[in-house]
């Protein structure tokens, strides 16, 4: 019976097993115990080209097939050459055991973020059975590719030119313009004749995605270069998928001859005869080289006498100057035109000797005290506000040569004006040298009829000169004269709810002038937490009411309670003066968003339970009390008594 039953049940596990294997629908007639294939790793790396990759799937085989076809589908970005999704690769007769790999060529479109990337892949496959029956099968997985963006490196020099016969400092860029990290990068030149680095290049640990690495690189330039020089880079660096990998790029630069030159200017044209002149000289660099040793010789000259030595320059770099105070004495005979040739020696940056000659013309003027005197007189501020007295100050300042002596200083305000108060100013221990200057107070009043426009007033100034004669100059000092803007808050208004304040009223310009570009704005600060709002209300004529309103946001996290809240408008005047002013400042109350934040939590009343030591003092002090009372009455019982005896 038991043998029987054996039986029945190895016929039933025969008809189930080619039905169903390892959890996979299959209609061979002959068992199957396992998947043949393994994948023991697959790994992405960079092609040849850019955005070309190699995709290697490791594989490894358990069984015997006479013909295998792998099926590689991918996804979105990355596709096959040809513009495909899939890619077949067959293979014949794989030997039980053995191991191969799977080479796919796939290309990526865009900027695709870097992490892993799920490839199905489909294999169909043959297995040959002893009968010689052949039967299809299939197997899947789904690979795992690991993407760490592009590598593309580029390096170029930002000096867009060098010089011949010269050091030249080279500012090297190197990019990465790829979206994966960069490690070990080294950089080299094939070597040429027309330029030579100096040092060597640097080794750069890591570049980021879409990151530079400047340095600068000192290299010589052979003399005889002319026309443009080429250098070729070669970029060496471990790629994102830690393959040695390599790119170059040629770099040109323009070649410019070395041009030195020394330009000397000087600090007035003009010297005065029969006194020692100080004249300031200034040596620019303006060739392309740099400078040593700048020795300076000026021409030897009956007429003219160089009390110092030009010092001697010991490094002058392009586009740098130098300058030097020199005292010349000129001869009380001479007049006119002055040539001065200067000598210039010097050393290059290659260690050359050269030099050069230059010239600077001068004019040479007879000594003069009278004329020599001349003076500018201005308001420093120009500004005069019609119908009011407005203060203003006359800045009067010697730009001659001669000395002036006890200025008296009167001033006269044209028709429409006053001058209110003081119009002379005596200052009789005032000594004005050449170059400096002394400021007069003044204070005008106007009718408020005067139109408003530029005037002057007239400035007139007696002093002494160096000879002690009394000199009298006229001069005249313009301004402008404005009607005056003053704006007033009228109907004003705020309202604060549902987080938000709300200013409104009308602006009034109670002056005769117009208030251009007013913009109003409103300030709310409380507890260092601070919000505005703006709004711009444009021309405001005199006279004509202007409606506003405007609403701002608090700020968020803020209790309800009181703040500082001011108003201020900005606007031009008419002139373009910019004119800035406060109209409100004061503390007002306001709500918050909600309410919450202006609850008053009931205060807890505490209660303690007394102690056995605090009961029994306030017993005892009740005793005492009680005690206290009783001998009282008793006393005065006593003495009742006494009193009724006698």
């Amino acid at each position: 019976m038991a043998a029987a039953v054996i039986v029945l049940l190895t016929v039933l596990l025969s008809a189930a097993l080619p039905a169903y294997v390892n959890g996979q629908n299959t209609a061979q007639q002959t068992p199957q115990l396992s998947y043949p294939f393994s994948v023991i790793n697959s790994t992405l790396s960079e092609g040849a080209n850019v955005n070309s990759y190699q995709l290697v799937v490791e594989m490894d085989n358990a069984q015997t097939i006479s013909l295998a076809k792998f099926n590689l589908n991918m996804t979105s970005p990355f596709y096959g050459a040809g513009n495909v999704s899939s890619l077949q690769i067959t293979k014949t007769n794989v030997q039980t055991g053995s191991y191969f790999n799977l080479s796919y060529s796939i290309d990526v479109t865009g900027n695709p973020a870097k992490g892993d990337y799920r490839f199905p892949l489909y294999i169909q496959y043959y297995i040959s059975f002893p009968y010689g029956n052949t039967y299809p099968e299939h197997q899947s997985f789904n690979l795992t590719v690991l993407f760490l963006g592009t590598s593309s490196l580029t390096i170029t020099d930002s000096t867009s030119s060098v010089i011949s016969g010269e050091n030249n400092n080279l500012t090297l860029v190197v990019h990465n313009a790829g979206t994966g990290n960069i490690t070990d990068l080294k950089i080299s030149t094939a070597a040429q004749s027309s330029l030579t680095f100096l040092s060597s290049f640097p080794t750069i640990a890591s570049l980021t995605p879409r990151s530079f690495f400047n340095f600068t690189e000192p290299a010589f330039v052979s003399s005889a270069a002319t026309g443009v020089v080429s250098i070729n880079f070669t970029l060496n660096f471990v790629n994102p998928y830690g393959v040695q990998s390599s790119s170059s790029n040629v770099t040109v630069l323009s070649v410019q001859p070395l041009m030195n030159s020394i330009d000397i200017s000087s600090s007035t044209d003009v010297l005065t005869s029969g006194q020692t002149n100080n004249v300031s000289f200034t040596f620019i660099n303006d060739g392309n080289g740099d400078l040593s040793n700048v020795e300076t010789s000026p021409s030897s000259q009956s007429q003219l006498s160089f009390l110092n030595q030009f010092p001697s320059i010991s490094y002058l770099m392009v586009g740098h100057s130098f300058t030097w105070v020199e005292p010349i004495y000129v001869s009380t005979s001479v007049s006119g035109a002055i040539t001065i040739n200067f000598a210039e020696t010097y050393t290059t940056s290659s260690g050359t000797q050269s030099s050069e000659q230059r010239s600077l013309g001068l004019y040479s003027q007879q000594s003069s005290n009278s004329l020599n005197v001349s003076l500018e007189v201005r308001m420093v501020s120009p500004y005069v506000m019609l119908g009011l007295n407005s203060s203003a100050v006359v800045d009067i300042t010697n730009i001659g040569n001669s000395t002036i002596y006890s200025p008296v200083v009167t001033i006269s305000a044209p028709s429409g004006f006053t001058v209110s108060g003081n119009s002379t100013f005596y200052y009789p221990n005032e000594t004005l040298i050449s170059g400096d200057s002394f400021t007069v107070p003044v204070l005008f009043s106007s009718s408020p009829s005067t139109t408003q426009g530029a005037y002057s007033a007239s400035v007139s100034i007696n002093y002494y000169n160096d000879t002690g004669k009394v000199i009298t100059r006229t001069f005249y000092a313009g301004f402008l004269a404005l009607n005056k803007v003053s704006l007033v808050l009228q109907g004003y208004s705020e309202n604060s709810s549902g987080g938000t304040i709300t200013i409104s009223g009308t602006l009034l310009d109670e002056g005769a002038g117009s208030a251009y570009y007013l913009t109003l704005n409103a300030t709310f600060s409380q507890l260092n937490v601070a919000s505005s709002g703006t709004t711009y209300l444009g021309e405001v004529d005199s006279n004509t009411p202007t409606p506003f309103s405007l609403t701002f946001a608090l700020p968020t996290g803020i209790k309800n309670g009181t703040s500082e809240v001011s108003v201020q408008v900005s606007y031009q005047n008419y002139y373009g003066v910019q004119v800035n002013s406060t109209l409100l400042s004061h503390s007002m109350v306001y709500k918050a968003a909600s309410n919450q934040s202006n609850q008053t939590t009931t205060p807890t009343k505490h209660y303690r339970t007394l102690g056995p030591v605090e009961i029994l003092l306030i017993v005892l002090i009740v005793v005492v009390i009680l005690v206290a009372g009783l001998l009282l009455v008793v006393r005065k019982r006593g003495s009742a008594k006494a009193k009724s005896k006698q």
